[in-house]
């Protein structure tokens, strides 16, 4: 179904927009109340149930279905049509059963096919005026409202008002859902466009799309893809396989993937770009510049990050048309938000950088002349001068409601004829949360006040359970660590990327992974002092600690050995701290965890074909045993 404009008393709900109008004025609607309308207006007249709305909500977070949330969410819908419970003119609560819409409702469609509106486009394009359209992408993790616009115009600056507009709608099919790292892109002619997307949540893949089709084909050979990025020609799609750990390219056509010149990573890159000599430009990690790499294998560093300035990392790169220079987002060690970030720009010639945009991230090329950029959940337009690499105006916005996932990378793309396609949705969604979970599976969420965005990952219980330890993720990831007696949270790092709190057995301690300085190194910090974390080891290597000890003399960390070779090693605080390896095979091994007596270690391997659930004696690791039958990870032991 195509989306829809609902009308209704003096509202008015743009359902391609994700707008809730007032007599033409915007009401500012946070997401799940906004769903919750449409699902309703979807059955007016009839009743939705209040399962059916919980699972609609939160589709990925089973612990926020409670009542609590759907009242709350229900609540604030209420406020915004100014509407009351107990003299309902809009939304009847039907009582422990779900609600139903009240008010007469008119409904218009408000977007053709997209090849219907190509039509539209081209007729424009023969009267002299330079248009461009956009289409949404979306899944059901944003709301199923999908948008299309043309954006700008050949100007110093952008007039929204009088570009004019054609919508569109590019529904994902089925179950398909966006991924969370960047994934989107669009090929230089805008009639294609491939992104990384899942319907479950091991099994993410490619899929190809002509932007006239309105259905999708999977590139085969690309399961754990990601960071899609076209060629200049179009003819191949380069992405990053997370099994082969490698820079991989892929015709757009059909065929095999192949690797692009046998370049190996660590993590998954922070963006990508191919440049007119037939290089690609990328960021090989968050703390590092924007490295030139070859298709012979070549690697050569472009940018530094400036420590002296507190630069954390390049990422992002976008190569401008004439081939002198490269896009890219600047983010420092301190920032918690990519609204606080810079958009700059490198002379290929002279390797000199410099920032363009203060306040912003995702720059990007319009052939319109201008930079396009994301901030604060809209995207903005500057003009730029490719030649002299300098802006030339100030900036307008230029569309609001523009979903920006994690990592820096809003889910936009421009392609070289004008077209703009882009994820509409909420400013930032939680992919995590916090909850006490009984043993009937019940789920209590934990109120801590955290940042109202972030991924909560990385969740460690202290050994009297009375503190609980998280990392919240953002432009900079941080620790958290929340106080049952005290309800409340306190924010424990400050600066660079922290995670994988880890609880020492005195339970005033925490060791956990970070960044700091540019590195891969495993910090301790004392939890009621203000005191610096210090450096325990540190690697070349990706490393972060799993388990302590009982009696705090070991330390279990993993280690990724070039991507692909996953170890256990450990820390021996009465051997002069030294980090000695324990148990290294030909497959991987990893989240050792110490029985509460510190004679056995869990740990998972892949050594069956798939992840199972192993123990082997700490002091004499020869033998083991298999726990698990069918998969697992993360072993964690009971308390007795």
């Amino acid at each position: 179904m195509d989306p829809q404009i609902w009308r209704f008393g003096a509202f008015e709900l743009d359902g391609s927009r994700g707008e809730l109008r007032k007599e033409g004025r915007r009401v500012r609607l946070k997401p799940q109340p906004l769903m919750v309308l449409v699902a309703l207006l979807e059955k007016r007249g009839c009743m939705v149930t209040r399962d059916e709305l919980k699972e609609r909500l939160w589709a990925e977070a089973p612990a926020y279905r409670t009542d609590e949330n759907l009242n709350h969410a229900v609540k604030r819908l209420r406020e915004a049509l100014g509407d009351s419970g107990n003299n309902p003119r809009f939304v009847a609560t039907i009582r422990h059963n779900g609600y139903r819409f009240l008010a007469d409702v008119s409904a218009a469609e408000v977007a053709n096919h997209l090849a219907e509106r190509r039509g539209t486009a081209r007729e424009d394009r023969h009267r002299g005026r330079v248009k461009a359209y956009a289409a949404g992408v979306a899944g059901a993790l944003i709301i199923a409202m999908l948008l299309a616009l043309a954006l700008l115009d050949r100007q110093d600056s952008v007039d929204t008002a009088a570009a004019s507009v054609i919508r569109a709608t590019l529904p994902l099919e089925g179950e398909l859902r966006l991924g969370r790292a960047p994934g989107l892109a669009l090929s230089p002619d805008g009639r294609t466009v491939v992104y990384a997307a899942r319907r479950t949540l091991n099994d993410m893949n490619l899929y190809i799309q002509e932007l006239a089709s309105e259905t999708a084909r999977i590139v085969p050979g690309t399961r754990g893809a990601g960071l899609p990025f076209f060629s200049l020609d179009g003819a191949k799609v380069g992405f990053f396989s997370t099994g082969e750990r490698r820079l991989m390219q892929v015709a757009t056509d059909g065929g095999v993937p192949t690797s692009f010149g046998n370049h190996e990573f660590d993590e998954l890159p922070f963006g990508a770009t191919w440049t007119p000599e037939g290089d690609v430009v990328l960021a090989t990690s968050s703390t590092s510049g924007l490295v030139r790499l070859t298709p012979d294998g070549g690697r050569e560093p472009l940018t530094v990050p400036d420590r002296e300035k507190r630069e954390k990392g390049h990422r992002l790169p976008d190569a401008l048309p004439n081939g002198k220079a490269i896009l890219f987002t600047v983010g420092t060690v301190d920032i918690t938000s990519f609204d606080d970030a810079s958009v700059a720009v490198v002379d290929l010639e002279s390797r000199d950088t410099k920032i363009l945009i203060e306040g912003g991230t995702c720059g990007r090329y319009s052939p319109s002349g201008h930079i396009v950029y994301w901030r604060e959940g809209s995207l903005y337009a500057v003009p730029f001068d490719q030649d002299w690499l300098r802006v030339t105006g100030p900036p307008r916005p230029v569309q609001e409601n523009v979903m920006a996932p994690p990592y820096a990378a809003a889910p936009f793309a421009i392609a070289r004829n004008g077209t703009l396609v882009f994820a509409p949705g909420p400013l930032w969604f939680r992919t995590g949360h916090l909850a006490l979970v009984d043993r009937k599976g019940r789920a209590e969420p934990i109120a801590t006040g955290l940042p109202a965005s972030g991924e909560i990952a990385n969740v460690s219980s202290s050994p009297r359970g009375d503190r609980v330890a998280f990392s919240v993720g953002g432009a900079t990831d941080h620790i958290w660590v929340h106080d049952f007696e005290r309800h409340s949270a306190s924010r424990l790092t400050f600066a660079w990327d922290n995670l994988f709190p880890t609880w020492a057995p005195d339970g005033r301690r925490l060791a956990f992974w970070s960044n700091r300085g540019g590195g891969n190194g495993i910090f301790v910090k004392d939890v009621d002092t203000s005191s610096e974390p210090e450096v325990l080891v540190s690697s070349s290597h990706t490393i972060w600690p799993t388990s302590w000890s009982f009696d705090g003399r070991l330390l279990l960390f993993e280690e990724h050995r070039d991507g692909r070779d996953w170890d256990l090693r450990v820390i021996d605080f009465e051997n002069e701290r030294r980090a000695e390896t324990w148990l290294s095979t030909p497959f991987n091994e990893g989240w050792g965890f110490f029985s509460p007596d510190a004679r056995w270690v869990a740990y998972e391997s892949d050594e069956s074909g798939r992840f199972e659930i192993y123990v082997r004696a700490y002091e004499t690791p020869e033998t083991k045993r298999q726990v698990s039958t069918r998969g697992g990870i993360r072993p964690r032991w009971a308390p007795n």
